[in-house]
């Protein structure tokens, strides 16, 4: 799948061949370049000497390999005269790695079937851009003037191709491997099932990587380079892109070990069970797949709250209604969101104007620091022990796993066909590997490919007057500028095989120059003041686009310098730590606020301070502080000895409130401080793992108990974490077990297994409910199944029945014993009626249990229970049996 770093390689110990006057170059015909994905290379795609000619791809003998100079534009900008006969009309669509090679794939495909279609047929989600001209920006919105919204895609001019699937990484990172084997969130690419995980979000949205196959083509498209057809898929690795991982401020975070990234963005919570923002980009997304594979998280599972569908919009970045924290279809989304969001981590490029480290100096959010403590070179032991922030030094210097950054994918061009087997035959880098379709967009790459082996230094303005290469080198990361690259995305212990020391010093030069200083420790203070979303009146009373201190003082939305007491949400008692002991604080803010079911008169617990209860009490992202942003502190925030305990945490909201916060009512027995916690399914929106708690339904019954059953495991082991929601944790050990479905039981509801209709008491209304069930599958404990293995059978009945009461009537008479007797003898199966003993024959054993429990219980109505003359016999062999016992 690397088959373009070897060629890379030759390139860069080819210099003599490849001389500035001397190099063999095929000649090019004009035309059209559509490039469609990856949302992080697009600042280059706007630079002029992105389509600068290095190679004299024209044949006009002016080039910058032949000491032209400034090199010729190949895309003459869009809009001005020169346009109308230019050598590339070059088209790009920010839409996503995933997605832009899923475009490239949905057109080759129909092209090598000899039919039509393939071709865009929406909006770009994040801009769209003709030879440097915008025509959708960054909000998917056509451009006015430009964009033309009757073309596919928006484009001004219709694209009758598309030749490149820009993404992020290298395509085996992108394509998922459907085999027999359980998917795994620890798959690595390639690996057996390695991007097929089919948990989706709470709104339907899938996770699964894409595929090579459209579902139409009888033959797809295949990475088998070794062996090539005109189905190929060759990829040529351009640069490499640093990721960072960012978190709003308040949070509190600024050093995270890669452990607890592979927990959050996995199940959503931390490994303690803090349920942070885990905000994730859909799984389309190349900055997705990087970030994921650089944790060593296959990214199909990297799925963070796991609640949303996919958006594409700015709004969905605002507190309020209409917040959303997965499935970003963009970048910027993912940069509003934590901007906004004052528990949200994430993950964007390091590199660029709106991206990690710029926006870190901007205040916009804190870039954490990141220790590998994971094995990714497969020696058993965590690679680093160290937490290490992104520098220019370390980013192109990152050989060591405790001063290197480690985190990121190779920015690859994916072509149907070898860019390479368009070259002139003479140039050593020929092939004779099947072509390109369109030559032109060949010329495009192979244009690039060559800029970067040939460079010496740069220009004084390299984004106009430069190479390509001179362009990226000033503006990105090289793949041959770095020390090491991943192979898998974790294995960091291979030397780059097209290493440049050159490249390398000039781009620690520039980027040195771009990123400045990069501070070790937190940066950004308390962060930005949230946008809400205009028009509603919020908690605050404010109605316009402005918070309300305690003091009725406007904090205006999205002002950098947030104040200091606002700085770590859920910090209501002020000593700059969110913690057990902000809950009395923020229960006397709820009382003097009228929340909850039997809100108090109390007098303003603050006032003088700064404090906006709406920025550090709004933990679900709607704008508010109310009833929800209690339960979700008390559900996934209070943090007890180092682990989430909901159990104690509803008990103190409770004492602290003075009464049942929730109005929670109990399907039996009497309310105690802290049941709440057992409310956690019947809603009608659902539970959701990892996500805030949406499940509560107002009452504890069986719909609680039955959620709590279908969430057993250890969140301490990730591969059952995945699969858990933490909120059916009651006894507050992060194991979801009997014990929990034990307090839900008998500590809250106040009843015993068995009781199936849960109104305090095990009676024949059960048995009835059992018997009528028998032998029913996914009833649930309402159903009869009491021990949650979704049958109701005899292990449940078990819990009801009177010992020797074999059909469940709540009496022991004949119509047990005729049970016994037609099976007598016999051998059967574990758990039938008719073997009460348990040892899998029906004989004395079972028998006794019958006669030592005649006639208790309470018959449905008056019946005769005199033994027919057969069983008296059989009585009497029994009676003989218990004599002898006894």
């Amino acid at each position: 799948m690397f088959s373009t770093r070897h060629l890379l390689a030759t390139a860069l110990t080819c210099t003599a061949a490849l001389a500035l006057t001397g190099q063999a170059n095929a000649q090019y015909t004009s035309g059209q370049v559509n490039v469609s994905g990856a949302t992080l290379f697009y600042d280059f795609f706007t630079y002029a000497a992105s389509t600068n000619d290095y190679i004299d791809v024209d044949g006009d003998g002016l080039a910058g390999s032949l000491g032209t100079f400034p090199p010729p534009q190949l895309a003459a900008e869009y809009g001005t005269a020169a346009f109308s006969s230019t050598f590339y009309t070059f088209n790009y669509r920010g839409v996503g790695s995933g997605n832009g090679l899923a475009e490239m794939r949905n057109y080759q495909l129909a092209r090598l079937d000899g039919r039509s279609g393939g071709l865009p047929t929406s909006l770009a989600a994040e801009g769209g851009i003709i030879n440097q001209v915008a025509y959708v920006d960054q909000t998917g919105a056509i451009v006015p003037g430009v964009g033309n919204a009757s073309n596919p895609g928006g484009s001004p001019v219709v694209q009758t191709s598309i030749d490149i699937g820009v993404m992020d990484v290298p395509t085996s990172w992108f394509v998922a491997n459907p085999t027999a084997t359980a998917a795994s969130w620890s798959a690595r690419p390639g690996d057996a099932s390695y991007g097929t995980n089919s948990l989706k979000t709470t709104t339907g949205q899938g996770n699964t990587l894409k595929s090579l196959n459209d579902g139409i083509t009888a033959t797809p498209l295949n990475t088998n380079t070794a062996s090539p057809d005109d189905h190929t898929v060759y990829d040529t690795t351009i640069a490499w892109v640093p990721i960072g991982f960012i978190a709003n401020p308040g949070t509190g975070l600024e050093d995270v070990k890669m452990t607890e990234l592979q927990h959050l963005f996995v199940t959503g919570r931390m490994p303690t069970g803090e349920n942070l923002q885990a905000s994730s980009r859909d799984s389309g997304s190349g900055t997705r797949n990087g970030a994921m594979n650089s944790i060593g998280v296959d990214p199909s599972f990297g799925r963070g709250d796991n609640q949303s569908a996919k958006t594409d919009s700015d709004v969905n970045d605002i507190l309020g209604p209409d917040y959303t924290t997965d499935a970003l279809g963009g970048s910027s989304r993912m940069e509003g969101t934590v901007q906004n969001g004052r528990l949200a981590v994430g993950y964007t490029g390091l590199l660029g104007g709106s991206r990690a480290i710029a926006d870190m100096e901007g205040g916009k959010y804190e870039l954490l620091n990141v220790m590998k403590d994971i094995d990714g070179d497969g020696d058993g032991n965590p690679d680093g022990n160290t937490y290490v922030r992104p520098s220019a030094a370390n980013i192109i210097n990152n050989a060591d796993v405790n001063d290197g950054w480690q985190v990121g994918g190779s920015e690859t061009f994916a072509t149907v066909g070898d860019p390479n087997a368009s070259r002139d035959p003479s140039d050593p880098l020929y092939t004779t590997n099947p072509k390109m379709a369109n030559e032109t967009a060949a010329s495009y790459i192979n244009n690039i490919v060559d800029s970067i082996a040939n460079f010496v230094s740069l220009p004084g303005d390299p984004n106009n007057q430069g190479s390509p290469g001179e362009l990226l080198v000033s503006n990105y990361t090289l793949t041959a500028a770095i020390e090491r690259i991943a192979v898998d995305g974790i294995d960091f212990s291979q030397t780059n095989p097209v290493y440049n020391a050159n490249v390398n010093s000039a781009s620690l030069s520039a980027l040195s120059s771009t990123l400045g200083s990069v501070d070790a420790t937190g940066s950004v203070g308390a962060g930005r003041v949230p946008t809400r979303t205009s028009g509603i009146t919020y908690t605050d009373g404010n109605v316009n686009d402005e918070y309300l201190d305690v003091d009725g003082n406007a904090v205006a939305y999205g002002a950098s310098g947030l104040s200091a007491r606002n700085h770590i949400a859920g910090d209501f008692n002020n000593d700059g730590a969110r913690s057990t002991a902000d809950v009395a604080q923020m229960m006397a803010w709820a009382n003097y606020r009228g929340l909850g079911a039997s809100p108090s008169s109390v007098a303003k617990p603050e006032s003088g301070t700064g404090l906006v209860v709406e920025i550090i009490g709004d933990f679900n992202g709607d704008g508010n502080f109310n009833e929800d942003d209690v339960r979700y502190f008390a559900d996934g925030l209070y943090i007890d000895g180092g682990k989430l305990n909901r159990g104690a945490a509803f008990e103190a909201v409770d004492t602290a409130y003075g009464a049942n916060f929730f109005g929670t009512t109990l399907a039996n027995g009497t309310y105690d401080a802290g049941d709440s916690a057992a409310d956690i399914a019947g809603s009608a929106d659902g539970p959701s793992m990892g996500g805030k708690p949406t499940g509560s339904d107002g009452i504890v019954d069986a719909l609680d108990i039955d959620y709590v059953y279908a969430n057993f495991g250890d969140f301490s082991i990730l591969d059952q974490a995945v699969y858990m929601d933490l909120s059916a944790d009651m006894n507050g050990d992060l194991v979801v077990g009997q014990s929990d479905v034990d307090w839900v039981v008998e500590t809250v509801l106040e009843t015993a297994y068995g009781d199936a209709n849960l109104d305090g008491v095990v009676d024949t209304l059960d048995s009835d409910i059992v018997s009528t069930n028998f032998g029913l599958a996914g009833l649930g404990w309402a159903g009869g199944d009491f021990n949650g293995d979704g049958v109701t059978d005899a292990l449940d009945q078990a819990f009801i029945s009177i010992p020797g009461d074999l059909n469940g009537d709540g009496f022991v008479g004949l119509d047990d014993l005729d049970i016994i007797l037609t099976a007598w003898n016999q051998t059967v199966t574990a758990g039938d009626p008719s073997d009460p003993s348990g040892d899998g024959f029906v004989g004395l054993d079972d028998l006794d249990i019958v006669l030592n429990n005649w006639n208790n219980g309470t018959p449905a109505a008056a019946a005769s229970n005199t033994p027919e003359p057969a069983s008296l016999a059989l009585l009497g062999l029994g009676g003989v049996a218990i004599i002898k016992r006894r």
